[in-house]
């Protein structure tokens, strides 16, 4: 009689381990999921930019046919600043991978020319950034397949950057 009710007992235990298991795994998964940025499976829409030379240039013709890796900084980060500095050291093939948006402020292209820095660099407009593609901060990172459909997007890290470059 005891040895049924405890082992009653033990299945009930277990049953409710489980549960509590699954519920902390399901809050977990959905806790670090970015709320900012565009959504997933959207295209990227068709902005306009300036470059370097503040020449105006439209987003989806420098997006190369391919992967894609758009990276949103800021010269005031220092974060963004230590990605840009590492990113520095590669071989240049390796960066023409990837793409710079920074919010079209007078710091930002400073910085960018205190850097020497002339390729892969686009200045847009920060209602562009802040509003319509919806980032809240720096160094974000959106990656695109093959027809421009964003795959992956998130809060860039040095780790993020070799992962999609490897």
């Amino acid at each position: 009689m005891i040895n049924s009710q405890i082992a009653v007992s033990l299945i009930i235990i277990i049953f409710i381990y489980i549960i509590l298991q699954f519920f902390i795994v399901y809050h977990l998964k959905n806790r670090f999921k970015v709320k900012s940025g565009p959504p997933i499976g959207q295209c990227i829409s068709e902005l306009e930019i300036l470059d370097v030379n503040r020449n105006k240039v439209k987003l989806n013709n420098v997006l190369k046919k391919g992967k894609n890796l758009i990276l949103f900084v800021d010269m005031d980060c220092d974060h963004c600043n230590k990605i840009i500095d590492s990113l520095k050291l590669m071989n240049s093939s390796v960066l023409s991978e990837i793409q710079f948006l920074l919010a079209d402020t007078g710091e930002n292209l400073k910085g960018v020319k205190e850097k020497n820095i002339d390729a892969n660099f686009y200045f847009l407009n920060e209602e562009e950034i802040f509003v319509n593609l919806n980032i809240k901060g720096f160094p974000f990172y959106i990656e695109t397949d093959n027809n421009n459909v964003i795959e992956k997007k998130g809060y860039a890290s040095s780790n993020v950057i070799i992962e999609y470059l490897v």
